[in-house]
């Protein structure tokens, strides 16, 4: 059995049972309808050894007679009971863990095999049930003993309560036709729209006309990272996509700061929509016309479907509980946004742990909660200083901090990206003029053309826009 399997966990740890007078979740009959439809028709193992392991078995016998079953199958030999009873004697089960007339009569028991795949997903649903119950019970004693270490008892009991949540299998294997299928309704989809005359953007618009047209928007289950040097903007270009898809594309959507503070990030989205500059409004230099176009922005924002959470210590396990919670209770979840995925961090029972394995742990659950929440995953990332010492030059791929499964696991990769000259000035608070060219390239995309797009950045209102390249007349 695999070492992830949370039913063997809880059986190593040695856990009671529930202290109760009841049974632990079972299924007796379900348990035989498996065993005699595999002992009896050939292709029956085949269709249920993605789902099941020895350990979802509830009557210790019949895990061992499914264990001989695994074992004879991954020798390529015939599965029947007479077989099974030589496998289990050899191992010396028959006749004392394992009744010897069990898998004659759990042959002779079953009338038809057509059924197994219901009867294997109840004995999983009843195995994961007794797993969480038992993990349940794991925890409630380990909490007496948590002490001052509070949080991380949280981290850990958050963990083991998702992974015996999550199951230990998931059958993933398609048929082409499926998929092939699939394609064809997104690429029908796509085609009434554009005869409707309507946009051919099927995912998260991010307002960014020339970047919709070359991604057709955020598409569901895909992990975009945005990288950029200090100072660049990354922050405020990921607001602004953020705000628009939540108030003009009336879509949900979570933004996790690890760096700044919700009402920080609710003054830079007024002044970038209401065009006002951040400094007044935190300085309390307003006009009257300025206080009507502020409060006209707070109503609109503060209806849209957005959610800020200025967290500064998230691990994936949290992100995951908090947007399947959003997911749940909003009737759905858009796009999610992380600034920025280095302040993250992955507990781990490896002490030995580097620093580049702990970002691609975080890396890889962004790209796996991307697919399971289906929707846009967003995350903001810093560039290693090596970008630096090229004089200007755009970033690479390459220059993403502290590991390459950044680079390997995001859908898309974008750099926001400024001349040498105008970066220094920005840090340094030198810079003449309200508006900066800022280049958006697009140096990795999976499912389209890579590009570069030039951009302008307000600074007074941490505004980004496209630079109008249209020749005046």
């Amino acid at each position: 059995m695999a070492e992830s399997d949370p039913a063997r966990r809880v059986a190593e740890a040695g856990v009671s049972p529930l202290r109760s007078a009841r049974d632990l979740p079972h299924s007796l009959e379900a348990e035989q309808a498996v065993l005699g439809a595999i002992l009896v028709e050939e292709t029956a193992f085949d269709q249920v050894a993605a789902l099941l392991r020895a350990g979802d078995f509830y009557l210790l016998a019949h895990q061992h007679v499914y264990g001989a079953c695994e074992e004879l199958a991954r020798e390529s030999k015939t599965l029947d009971p007479i077989l099974i009873q030589q496998r289990l004697d050899a191992k010396g089960l028959l006749g004392s863990a394992v009744p010897h007339e069990l898998p004659l009569t759990l042959a002779r028991a079953i009338g038809t095999a057509s059924n197994v795949g219901h009867y294997a997903r109840t004995v999983q649903d009843l195995a994961r049930l007794r797993v969480m119950m038992l993990t349940a019970q794991r925890l409630v004693e380990r909490g007496y003993e948590a002490g001052a270490n509070v949080q991380h008892f949280l981290d850990a009991a958050q963990q083991e309560v998702f992974g015996a949540a999550q199951g230990t299998s998931v059958d993933t294997l398609k048929k082409i036709s499926e998929p092939v299928l699939r394609a064809l309704e997104n690429l029908e989809a796509v085609q009434k729209r554009v005869q409707a005359g309507l946009s051919p953007i099927t995912g998260v618009p991010t307002g960014i006309q020339t970047l919709d047209r070359n991604t057709l928007g955020l598409q569901p289950g895909t992990l975009t990272v945005l990288a950029a040097r200090p100072s660049v903007g990354k922050t405020a270009f990921a607001l602004n996509i953020a705000t628009h898809a939540a108030t003009k594309a009336q879509r949900k959507v979570a933004f996790f700061s690890l760096e700044m503070p919700a009402d920080q990030l609710a003054l830079r989205m007024l002044a970038s929509e209401g065009k006002l500059d951040w400094r007044k409004l935190s300085q309390g230099q307003l006009s009257r016309h300025d206080w009507d176009k502020l409060a006209t922005q707070a109503d609109r924002i503060g209806a849209a479907s957005l959610w800020l959470d200025d967290n500064f210590v998230l691990t994936p396990v949290e992100l995951r509980s908090k947007c399947r919670k959003l997911k749940r209770e909003n009737g759905g979840l858009d796009l999610v946004m992380i600034d920025y995925l280095q302040l993250m961090h992955a507990p781990s029972d490896r002490s030995n742990q580097s620093r580049e394995q702990e970002i691609a742990t975080i890396s890889r659950s962004l790209k796996s909660l991307a697919k399971e929440l289906e929707c846009p995953i967003v995350a903001l990332s810093q560039l290693n200083r090596s970008v630096e010492k090229r004089k200007g030059e755009p970033p690479m791929l390459s220059d993403l901090r502290e590991s390459g499964a950044i680079e390997q696991d995001a859908d898309i990769v974008m750099f926001l990206h400024r001349a040498e000259e105008d970066n220094k000035d920005v840090q340094q608070g030198t810079a003449a003029g309200d508006t900066l060219p800022v280049q958006l390239i697009v140096a990795k995309q999976r499912q389209g053309p890579t590009c570069t797009i030039d951009l302008v950045f307000f600074k007074s209102t941490t505004y980004f826009a496209e630079m109008d390249r249209r020749p005046q007349q």
